[in-house]
């Protein structure tokens, strides 16, 4: 029974490597949803918001993410556009090898087959290899956010940069920060909006702009799609809706059977 389980398991690591090879090469001809371009005219001392609005062509996607996050992908916007893609799909990669060795971390999962069941399982869903397909970059922020609650016990200042570090995708990670708040976590919660305001400080001085002027500008770029502006409230609603009871309930079984959290 043992050897059938081993051999079960053996037979999904396999589907799981041919199916994210197949991924590689898509993410290659894709990476459609990489901020490489906003970046890119970041590091030229361009507003991307700007640069949107007076109708300039981004190579991949539009700048719809907080100036800030951008400072993120400086690195990738050094390469050129085909080395860039490369990197980031790696990065990603890498990314989803730290998720997972945190949430065993966390869950404190000791039986290898489990782990190697739960592990393949998360490379062979759909969702997942989408994610890397068309270069996204949840499992960028919500490793990030993964390891600010790791380390929140002993370094609350780098589980503070962390946790504002993720918020580059908010509509990912910024609802999921209420676990810091129903925890009472101020100190981690203070140290990620201080790492948004040094960098945005940087980033006028950078783009010798004025704050209400980059703001108006990400706005503005925002309204002038509104179709997404429009989903992206139902997805940070839809979201919060669901983790406020959520955290709740979690909070009220800790509280009431005495579980350590995390």
């Amino acid at each position: 029974m043992k050897y059938s389980i081993r051999g079960f398991l053996l037979s999904l690591v396999l589907l799981a490597v041919y199916l994210n090879i197949l991924t590689f090469e898509k993410a290659l001809n894709s990476c459609c949803d990489f901020q490489w371009n906003p970046t890119k005219e970041l590091c030229q001392h361009q507003n991307p918001y700007e640069s949107y609005l007076a109708n300039k062509v981004f190579l991949a996607q539009f700048p719809l993410y907080p100036v800030t996050g951008y400072i993120v992908l400086i690195p990738y916007a050094l390469m050129d556009w085909s080395h860039a893609k490369i990197a980031w799909i790696l990065t990603n990669y890498l990314a989803t090898f730290l998720l997972l060795y945190g949430l065993q971390k966390l869950w404190k999962i000791d039986n290898n087959m489990i782990i190697v069941f739960l592990c393949v399982a998360f490379l062979m869903c759909k969702p997942y290899r989408i994610a890397i397909e068309n270069g996204q970059h949840d499992l960028f922020v919500l490793t990030l956010f993964m390891w600010s609650i790791i380390l929140s016990k002993n370094n609350k200042l780098v589980a503070g940069i962390l946790l504002g570090l993720s918020w580059f995708k908010y509509s990912t990670t910024f609802p999921l920060s209420l676990y810091f708040i129903f925890k009472q976590e101020w100190k981690i919660v203070f140290f990620g909006v201080v790492v948004h305001l040094l960098l945005f400080a940087g980033i006028c001085l950078w783009l010798r702009q004025s704050p209400p002027h980059i703001i108006k500008t990400y706005f503005d770029t925002l309204k002038d799609m509104s179709s997404y502006w429009e989903w992206h409230l139902y997805h940070q609603y839809s979201y919060i809706a669901f983790m406020i009871p959520a955290w709740w309930c979690i909070h009220f079984v800790e509280s009431k059977y005495r579980i350590k959290g995390v």
